[in-house]
């Protein structure tokens, strides 16, 4: 009995359900995160989050979220001390990723898994 197992395929297979695993949990994250961004008076900050979809570069596959266009948007994030009386806090995107570690783990093996 002779088993041929063409590897390229098989990586190809896993690397694309990364990518769509990578994208999917980004939009959880992206979700949690618009929650907590901060309301000010326009709702600017919140409307700017963007899902960047996963791509892959070599052996790496990358996505994520951000947030962009506003000139405050770092600041925004980093500044812990600053008051947020309508709604939101600092560092809404790093909790938003923290809360959702183990599901956005889920997500991604979930999808490799059902690539093989």
């Amino acid at each position: 009995m002779t088993l041929n197992l063409n590897t390229q395929q098989v990586l190809q297979r896993i690397q694309t359900a990364a990518q769509r695993g990578i994208t999917e949990a980004s939009q959880v994250v992206e979700a949690t995160s618009v929650d907590l961004t901060p309301l000010g008076e326009t709702g600017n900050l919140r409307q700017s989050a963007q899902v960047i979809p996963a791509v892959s570069t070599g052996s790496e596959v990358a996505g994520g979220v951000r947030y962009q266009g506003l000139p405050y948007i770092r600041r925004q994030h980093e500044e812990t001390t600053w008051n947020h009386p309508r709604a939101g806090q600092a560092k809404y995107l790093e909790t938003a990723k923290n809360q959702n570690t183990e599901r956005v783990a889920q997500i991604i093996r979930n999808h490799i898994a059902g690539s093989i």
